[in-house]
């Protein structure tokens, strides 16, 4: 879902589920060198959320339109 609600923001999100956890490598459709990946994974006491890869949370995977907020504020460039 989280990939989806990026991809109709204009961003790519090619998800991933290599290694431990799952995680989409995002960029900016117009600016792909504003990109970042995005992991998913538990946080203590087994919630899921998607994080930063500095490991910040973003938001809960449950609240996808969110973390698409979050995301596309930090990959977007601002005037």
């Amino acid at each position: 879902m989280l990939a989806d609600n990026l991809t109709g923001q204009g961003f790519t999100a090619q998800v991933t589920h290599a290694g431990k956890y799952p995680r989409a490598d995002v960029a900016h459709r117009s600016v792909p060198q504003l990109s970042e990946t995005v992991y998913a994974a538990p946080a203590d006491g087994g919630t899921w959320w998607f994080w930063w890869p500095w490991a910040d949370r973003i938001a809960p995977v449950s609240e996808a339109e969110t973390a698409t907020f979050k995301i596309a504020c930090v990959l977007t460039l601002t005037r």
